[in-house]
């Protein structure tokens, strides 16, 4: 859904609700897949700063699909002048005039026995996503997040 929805059209629960009703109407979504949503999850992430901010009019990239060479030896040692493809899609990148912010969605189900396993699961990941954007724009990351719609918990990953 977070794919597909319209940001600036989820001020709210009844928003998100609407939006989800839509995609469904188009066909994004199959009745089973618009069941398990969970509206008011998607609701209280778009009420958050951040997503206040998605909401805002900021240029936005979205399933944002990259494709760049890195030096082999950043991810292998003991290896030199070799490179390889690393290719990702980026769920979310907010890109203002002074900052780049990455975003990456997931719906694990997370609990408190779990949660820094969860983290430490994607942190390579969103890094990755991370540097290719900065390579890309030819600009720094201010920050790069994961957040968790099972928990509603928003994770700054350094």
């Amino acid at each position: 859904a977070m794919a597909y929805v319209h940001y600036e059209a989820c001020g709210d629960e009844n928003g998100v609700l609407a939006e989800l009703e839509r995609l469904h109407a188009e066909g994004c979504l199959s009745p089973r897949e618009l069941e398990l949503i969970d509206g008011k999850k998607i609701s209280s992430f778009f009420l958050s700063d951040l997503g206040f901010r998605l909401r805002s009019g900021s240029t936005l990239l979205r399933e944002f699909k990259f494709s760049i060479l890195e030096s082999a030896d950043s991810y292998y040692s003991g290896v030199h002048d070799d490179a390889i493809l690393l290719q990702g899609v980026i769920d979310c990148a907010l890109i203002e005039e002074k900052e780049m912010i990455v975003l990456d969605f997931k719906t694990d189900h997370i609990s408190p026995s779990n949660f820094q396993s969860k983290i430490d699961q994607y942190t390579a990941q969103v890094q990755t996503y991370a540097k290719a954007l900065s390579r890309i724009y030819n600009r720094p990351v201010s920050a790069a997040y994961i957040y968790f719609f099972s928990s509603e918990q928003l994770v700054c990953i350094e």
